[in-house]
């Protein structure tokens, strides 16, 4: 239940004829005096821009119920304790704009996606395999920004300082670094402010990359053929790691490139149940096809747009992250893959479960 073990404030800037902020939860009194107050300074009406001066406190609360204040427990705060906080800004430069950035203290960590850590997954199981190549592929899993995610993707301006009349020679390298990370920073503002209009006016179809809805028709397809095929248990399996195969290809055929082999060459010296336990060394697929074969194997329920979005996002958090709190039907049939033994992984369905963890790990 929301704001139970950790409070979530929505402060508003000014506040103008409603509460200084919402709290998100049944707990409304978390935001009321003894436990919280604000204050504001501002010279400007809402809408209008101008500088707005805040000044606020709380109280963290290790359990804020439903029930009231009296079945509260305050968060006894001492130095040194290890405590979680997110601070988080929507920056609106019109209020009635969809363009809005938003601003965080994590400076928008972000993870890679799968294909992404594809490269590295593939030249490893390669390697294992063939003894080669001597030198796989490395990416880094975890970054900042949209400029990590997006690596190799998009082309970034790179800071050019030819203008000045000694061509930036006399900037300094410390000076320079900073400079290349402030103009890092405004291009992703400027990418996070645009809203739809600007990408129909470079030609970006937003209908044609419904990649949600082609998800859904290419895995309907898959289970017309293993309907129509009769295939149960382990041959769906199969059948899942085996277009999946079809789906990377691209990325395999690379792959091989870099150790001198074709892909009919690989296929020769490989046999199908080789190429099965080939699919499973490569970590972020083995998850994927765990949980694409558990949804097949559930008939019963319909392929929708937003799996896509799970299982595009779960498998590299599955293996390279510690701890992953999804939803109950994810973690049920990542538990019954084996994920959290294969890739030493806590699977959570509950974030008010993540404080018995964070309490081990910190006794640890």
């Amino acid at each position: 239940m929301h704001g139970v073990q950790a409070q979530n404030y929505h402060i508003m800037t000014p506040a103008v004829g409603k509460d200084w902020a919402l709290a998100w939860g049944c707990n409304a009194y978390v935001k009321e005096l003894p436990y919280a107050n604000a204050a504001y300074h501002y010279n400007f009406k809402p809408g209008e821009s101008g500088k707005l001066t805040l000044e606020f406190w709380i109280t963290p609360f290790d359990y804020a119920g439903c029930e009231g204040p009296r079945r509260a427990v305050e968060s006894v705060l001492s130095e040194n304790k290890l405590i979680g906080l997110a601070w988080a800004i929507l920056d609106y430069d019109d209020a009635n704009s969809e363009k809005h950035a938003f601003w965080n203290l994590s400076r928008q960590h972000t993870m890679a996606l799968p294909f992404s850590v594809l490269d590295q997954e593939l030249d490893l199981a390669l390697e294992r395999r063939f003894g080669r190549p001597q030198h796989p592929r490395q990416r880094q899993v975890f970054g900042v920004g949209m400029r990590h995610i997006t690596e190799g993707r998009l082309d970034w301006p790179e800071l050019d300082l030819s203008a000045l009349p000694d061509g930036g020679a006399s900037v300094p390298v410390g000076l320079r670094a900073q400079l290349k990370s402030a103009l890092a920073e405004f291009i992703e503002e400027g990418l996070l402010r645009q809203g739809p209009d600007t990408f129909d006016a470079v030609g970006f179809d937003q209908v044609a990359s419904d990649h949600g809805q082609k998800f859904v028709d290419f895995e309907n397809l898959v289970a017309e053929e293993i309907a129509k095929h009769g295939l149960t248990g382990e041959a769906i399996d199969q059948a899942v790691r085996g277009t999946d195969f079809g789906d990377i290809r691209p990325a395999v055929v690379e792959a091989l490139g870099r150790i001198g082999m074709t892909h009919d060459e690989f296929m020769q010296r490989i046999t199908p149940g080789e190429l099965m336990s080939f699919m499973d060394d490569l970590p972020t697929r083995y998850v994927t096809n765990v949980m694409r074969s558990a949804k097949h194997r559930q008939t019963q329920q319909q392929w929708e747009p937003n799996d896509f979005i799970d299982i595009l996002a779960l498998p590299v958090a599955a293996v390279y992250c510690e701890v992953v709190i999804t939803e109950k039907q994810w973690v049920h049939r990542l538990r019954q893959g084996k994920v959290a033994q294969r890739y030493n992984t806590i699977l959570l369905n509950d974030v008010a479960d993540l404080v018995d963890v964070l309490v081990r790990a910190s006794a640890s």
